[in-house]
C-alpha cells in the first residue's frame, strides 16, 4: 500500500453483517485503485466482527477498528475515520450501500477541473434489502425550483448550492454518493446534539461555504433502505412533527451559522434568508396535507369538533393534539 494513497475509504459499520462483503467487495472492485480502506465497527451484535476480519490481512486495508461500546453516534465514527485517513479525499462508504465500479473514477475527475471543488457527488438509486434497484433520487429534487438541474451534470459555486438548494433541503441525501475533499473535515463534524439527526446536512453546509461542488447524473451510488438502515431508524424513533421541528431548527441555525462566519455577501444572506422563509412556509404546507390524509390525526380533531363538551380547557386541548401528532411517523 502507498503511503499516501489518493483517497481514503472509511466504511462505518454498525449491524450490517448480511451487506457488508457486498459493501467491501464493491468498494475493491473500482476501476481507479489508488485508496485505502479504513474499516470501522460500533461495537456490533451480529456478526459483523467475523465478516471484517475477513479482510484483515488484505493489502487495500490500512485499519479495522473495533469500539468496545457502542458511541451511539455515526459522525464520531466518519471523524474516527478521518483521524487515521491519508488521503486527499475521503469516501465515507456507508456499510449497507454499494457502489458502480466506476464511481470512485468518475467522482474524482472533476476535482482536476477545479481545485476550488470540495465535494463531487452524483445520483443514486434507491435500492431494497435484497439488491434490488427501484427507483433513484431524481424525485428528491424535483420539487425545488430549478430542480430541472440535477438532471444534468454540473459544477457550480458551494454558496450558491446552499442558497438555491441545501436552505431548503438535503439535496445531497447520501454521504456513500460523496466524494469529499480532505480539508479540516474533523472540525466540521462537531454537530450539536440537537441535530445529530441530520448532522450530514450541516456537515455538507459547512464544507461548502466559499467552495465549489460537482453533481454527476449519472446514478453511481446505490443507497439501500431496509429495517435496519439509519434511515428507517430515525423514522421509527422520530415523530414527524419531531422531524418537522428538527429541520426548521436546522435551517435556522444555518442562518445562524453562516452570519456568524462571514463567508457569504450581505447580498447573499438577504437571498438565503428569504428563501428561507419561502421553505418554512412550503414545509408547514407539506406537514398541514400529511395531517390531513392521516387518519389518527382526523378522528382526533374529528371528536374535538363533535364533542366540544368533553373537552375542559385549552390545556387539554392541546395536550390532545400533542399527543396525536407525537404519534404519528412519515
Amino acid at each position: 500500500m502507498k503511503i499516501h494513497p489518493k483517497i481514503s475509504v472509511i466504511v462505518p459499520n454498525y449491524n450490517h453483517a448480511p451487506y457488508l462483503k457486498e459493501r467491501i467487495d464493491s468498494i475493491l472492485n473500482q476501476t481507479f485503485q489508488d485508496f485505502e480502506i479504513i474499516l470501522l465497527d460500533d461495537y456490533s451484535t451480529d456478526s459483523s466482527r467475523e465478516v471484517l476480519n475477513l479482510y484483515k490481512d488484505h493489502p487495500k486495508v490500512s485499519h479495522i477498528l473495533f469500539n468496545e461500546k457502542n458511541s451511539g453516534l455515526p459522525y464520531k465514527q466518519w471523524a474516527k475515520g478521518m483521524q487515521s485517513a491519508k488521503g486527499e479525499y475521503i469516501w465515507i462508504a456507508e456499510s449497507d450501500d454499494t457502489s458502480s465500479p466506476s464511481f470512485l473514477e468518475e467522482a474524482l475527475l472533476p476535482f482536476s477541473y477545479d481545485n476550488q471543488i470540495s465535494i463531487s457527488y452524483c445520483q443514486s438509486t434507491r435500492m431494497d434489502e435484497w439488491g434490488n434497484i427501484v427507483g433513484n433520487w431524481l424525485f428528491h429534487t424535483q420539487s425545488l425550483i430549478g430542480g430541472e438541474k440535477f438532471e444534468n451534470n454540473f459544477l457550480m459555486d458551494g454558496n450558491s448550492f446552499i442558497i438555491n438548494y441545501l436552505i431548503y433541503k438535503n439535496t445531497i441525501p447520501n454521504v456513500s454518493g460523496a466524494l469529499i475533499k480532505n480539508d479540516e473535515l474533523i472540525e466540521k463534524l462537531d454537530i450539536p446534539q440537537h441535530y445529530l439527526a441530520c448532522g450530514d446536512w450541516l456537515f455538507y453546509m459547512r464544507i461548502l461555504l466559499n467552495k465549489k461542488i460537482y453533481f454527476t447524473s449519472k446514478a453511481l451510488n446505490n443507497f439501500r433502505f431496509h429495517n435496519n438502515s439509519a434511515v428507517t431508524n430515525t423514522k421509527k424513533k422520530k415523530s414527524l412533527v419531531t422531524l418537522f421541528n428538527i429541520n426548521k431548527e436546522m435551517k435556522k441555525y444555518f442562518l445562524k451559522y453562516i452570519q456568524n462566519e462571514n463567508k457569504m455577501t450581505k447580498s447573499q444572506i438577504e437571498i438565503i434568508t428569504k428563501n428561507y422563509k419561502e421553505g418554512l412556509f412550503i414545509d408547514y404546507s407539506r406537514l398541514f396535507f400529511k395531517f390531513l390524509k392521516n387518519r389518527q390525526f382526523m378522528n382526533v380533531l374529528f371528536t374535538i369538533v363533535s364533542y366540544p363538551k368533553l373537552i375542559v380547557s385549552k390545556t387539554v386541548i392541546i395536550k390532545t393534539f400533542k399527543m396525536s401528532l407525537n404519534k404519528i411517523k412519515i
